[in-house]
């Protein structure tokens, strides 16, 4: 297991940098053994030393790529594959290990390209008043073609949510609360970049 102050979603696609002792043990371990590595939040403490909390819902997640960076640095591209719950952690000999168990919604019929597009069209919504707000210019956002469990880890990836929400999205237990939750999150997010709008407009009166 390699805990961070992070939430990855199976589907995404993420680099680590790699250099305590005990993760190049556990990467050599994947590497040798052709497994991936389970990732999991930090709920309170550090990445670095050990002495921290952990939350049970994360990703199983695979390397793609390995690179030497040296000084005994390994630069790491990974992929999460699927979601799994901790059910027990174990002794830590020597890097973080963990009895897990693959664990995802399954109440498919909640989903909808109806609701997915809703959803997509808030952050869309999101993104332009944050480009305006920042003068930058942004790519528009990637169009999601179709409606799977994916397509809301994704939205909630390139989201302005803060881990601590990503992880409620990634620990929701039903496709229905993850939906529910997604949309409320996204639609406070954007209250939140309007009302910074207004704010500016009225200062600027």
């Amino acid at each position: 297991m390699f805990p961070l102050s992070t939430v990855v979603f199976p589907g995404s696609e993420f680099r680590l940098q790699v250099f305590e002792e005990r993760y190049l043990d556990m990467i050599d371990d994947c590497i040798q053994s052709k497994t991936g590595f389970g990732v999991c939040l930090i709920e309170k403490g550090h990445e670095v030393g050990g002495g921290d909390q952990r939350c049970n819902i994360g990703t199983l997640a695979s390397i793609s790529q390995l690179e030497d960076s040296g000084s005994g640095q390994f630069e790491l591209n990974c992929l999460g594959e699927t979601r799994i719950r901790v059910i027990e952690w174990l002794p830590e000999i020597p890097y973080p290990n963990a009895l897990i168990e693959d664990e995802e919604a399954d109440d498919f019929e909640s989903l909808s390209k109806e609701k997915v597009d809703t959803l997509s069209e808030i952050l869309a919504s999101t993104h332009t008043k944050f480009a305006e707000l920042s003068r930058a210019v942004f790519s528009p956002l990637p169009a999601i073609t179709d409606a799977t469990i994916r397509s809301l880890y994704h939205l909630a990836e390139i989201s302005f949510l803060g881990p601590y929400d990503r992880y409620r999205i990634l620990a929701a237990g039903t496709l229905k609360e993850r939906l529910r939750l997604l949309k409320e999150l996204l639609e406070e997010s954007d209250e939140i970049f309007t009302n910074e709008l207004n704010l500016r407009g009225s200062s600027n009166q």
